[in-house]
């Protein structure tokens, strides 16, 4: 899928493109603004990448959608489930606030709507619940995850199909 006039492309993931995906990864979340989590927390979360090959395999048994750019480099991902769970939504931050994440959102929901999907959700970020919220999505929990010395807050969000 091709969205003119940015001209990038939504497809399934490919082998190759594990260690860029990390790095997307890696680079999103240490992005985040200090009022959203603090460098500790989001140090914490990052660190979460830091085995490569544990990544590579989750990669391989969840298939992403990733975005490419122009010149054919992925600028952002999302894992997803057939029940219309999505676990992991980055963009690249050069890349953020281009409508990426909005190409990227309604290639999901398109593919899970296809396997019969009634409804979308995934546990946001704080950074990403507006985004979330402007496509449909409504909070639901508050939900914390301790990660080491950290605990990290978000909300669960859902959209109805």
């Amino acid at each position: 899928m091709t969205n003119a006039p940015y001209c990038w492309e939504v497809r399934p993931f490919q082998p190759d493109d594990a260690s860029q995906l990390v790095d997307i990864f890696r680079r999103a979340v240490l992005a985040i603004d200090d009022c959203f989590y603090t460098a500790l927390e989001r140090e914490t979360w990052a660190s979460s990448a830091d085995d490569h090959e544990v990544f590579q395999q989750r990669f391989l048994s969840t298939k992403p959608l990733v975005v490419r750019s122009p010149n054919n480099c992925p600028i952002g991902f999302a894992e997803w489930r057939e029940d219309g769970y999505i676990d992991c939504f980055y963009i690249d931050p050069q890349w953020q606030g281009k409508k990426v994440a909005s190409a990227l959102l309604l290639a999901v929901e398109a593919a899970v709507r296809e396997l019969g999907a009634t409804r979308l959700y995934a546990n946001v970020a704080l950074n990403a619940q507006g985004f979330f919220s402007s496509h449909g999505f409504i909070k639901g929990s508050t939900n914390s995850i301790k990660r080491n010395a950290s605990v990290l807050i978000n909300n669960t969000m859902h959209k109805t199909l």
